[in-house]
């Protein structure tokens, strides 16, 4: 197998993991939704869906955040840090 499509089994195994979790804990417990098991597969696939396309979008919207990014990694890698008092 190519190392170059890794990165697309990463990213289909992520979101088929956010798909099953949004289906199982979502749908069925917090709503109550009961999902018969011929069409839980479907719907699965156009939550899968949906989720690829709003990380897909998602990409665009870091791109615009470059700067805030870089200041961010300027800063120790992270925004707020507790740091000790230097001792007089």
């Amino acid at each position: 197998m190519r190392t170059d499509l890794n990165c697309f089994r990463t990213v289909a195994s992520a979101l088929n993991s956010l798909t099953a979790v949004t289906m199982q804990d979502f749908v069925s417990a917090a709503f109550g939704i009961q999902v018969p098991a011929e069409k839980g597969a479907y719907y699965g696939k156009w939550v899968s869906v949906a989720f690829g396309i709003t990380s897909f979008c998602l990409v665009f919207v870091v791109e615009q955040l470059g700067s805030v990014l870089q200041v961010r990694n300027q800063n120790d890698g992270s925004l707020l840090s507790v740091r000790p008092r230097e001792s007089l």
